[in-house]
């Protein structure tokens, strides 16, 4: 099972937290680091710089094959592309390279991932633990994205089906004393980026016979005065 329950941001930081714990915990001695990185929640993965430069993948965390729905140890003493050949064309081999050889850190926000084993999208953090190795780090953002991609489709049918029925809509701050209106709505009341969205400018787009109405309802229904 994955776990989607954490937003962004705290998956930003939980990754950035864990870089830092490893790096102390290995300028204690690496076995320290080895059992934070086995007991992570986040999946690990560990590669070890060649002298020829070839990434060779040496070992993965449990949370790693709970993450990926697999046993990674299938690819230990395989190297980066032959493991992983999806990323063989990507900037990941660099990056990776780097983190190991020269300690420069790397971070993905997303990696989308498709063979016949894994799918899915990946945020991921990539740095060095000691002289030519590196460890991934990595959280399943698979259910985040889709859940972002419905949001952009029903905003998009919403968008389309206003256009349709020339329906508009609009957000109100009291508090703020602004609102925003959607591309309909303004083309509906003729207005258009610069018009001040408060209720003065509210006020400016309603017919004068109507402002007592409209004040009375705003009080009423909207205030709940």
């Amino acid at each position: 099972m994955k776990d989607e329950s954490k937003n962004k941001a705290t998956l930003i930081e939980e990754l950035e937290a864990a870089r830092k714990r490893i790096a102390e915990l290995e300028s204690r001695g690496e076995d320290w680091a080895h059992r934070f990185i086995q007991s992570s929640a986040m999946g690990a993965m560990i590669y070890r710089l060649d002298p020829d430069e070839r990434l060779i993948f040496s070992g993965a965390n449990p949370a790693a094959d709970r993450l990926l729905g697999l046993d990674n140890s299938m690819f230990i003493g395989k190297t980066l592309q032959e493991a992983f050949p999806p990323l063989a064309e990507t900037e990941i081999p660099e990056k990776y390279t780097n983190a190991a050889r020269d300690g420069e850190p790397w971070h993905a926000e997303q990696v989308d991932y498709q063979d016949d084993q894994i799918s899915g999208a990946y945020e991921v953090h990539a740095f060095q633990i000691s002289k030519n190795r590196m460890v991934a780090l990595f959280t399943d953002i698979t259910a985040r994205k889709q859940g972002e991609e419905r949001l952009r489709e029903s905003e998009k049918i919403l968008r389309q089906s206003q256009e349709v029925a020339q329906l508009g809509s609009y957000d109100l701050d009291v508090m703020g004393d602004r609102w925003t209106s959607s591309p309909i709505l303004d083309a509906i009341f003729g207005i258009d980026e610069s018009f001040a969205r408060n209720v003065v400018g509210w006020e400016g787009i309603i017919h004068p016979e109507y402002h007592l109405e409209m004040h009375n309802y705003f009080k009423t229904k909207v205030l709940g005065a």
